[in-house]
């Protein structure tokens, strides 16, 4: 699967030579699944509305998610949770793809769409890799909202 277009607050695409999916979800969620064979071996539901990221990994190494502006790189193995921020970029990788090397190419093109990211991967390494960046700044999350309103009752 090629480049997507911007939907939502999610930039998405992914590439190679094995198994990934996406699956838009109706509440603006997307679904993500990555496999070395037909079978997926991680698979991840992003809620950018709430900007969660729930995961579940049995795949040999961690996915990832490289926060911009920070050093700190959020490993995702076995299952979880996470909080997304504004520029957040996880990506799923099966092959002969390296962490350190996608962590080099989204640090040194931290603006660079999905497709773009997945290109240069693919540039350089062999394998399937799926990059989702999370784009939204302007709108809270409904988590936010929440903590701010007050319920009236009359």
């Amino acid at each position: 699967m090629g480049p997507q277009p911007l939907w939502s607050h999610l930039d998405y695409s992914g590439g190679g030579e094995g198994y990934y999916a996406f699956d838009r979800l109706k509440n603006e969620q997307l679904e993500v699944y990555v496999g070395e064979g037909q079978i997926p071996g991680f698979h991840a539901r992003i809620d950018p509305l709430r900007r969660q990221l729930r995961y579940e990994n049995a795949m040999p190494h961690p996915a990832i998610v490289v926060r911009p502006n920070s050093v700190r790189v959020f490993h995702l193995t076995e299952e979880g949770r996470l909080r997304l921020e504004p520029g957040d970029v996880m990506v799923a990788f099966a092959g002969e793809i390296t962490e350190r090397q996608v962590i080099r190419i989204i640090r040194e093109n931290p603006t660079d769409r999905a497709a773009a990211l997945v290109s240069r991967v693919l540039e350089v390494m062999r394998g399937t890799v799926v990059a989702v960046r999370f784009i939204s700044a302007e709108v809270p999350a409904l988590s936010e909202e929440s903590a701010g309103m007050t319920l009236a009752v009359a």
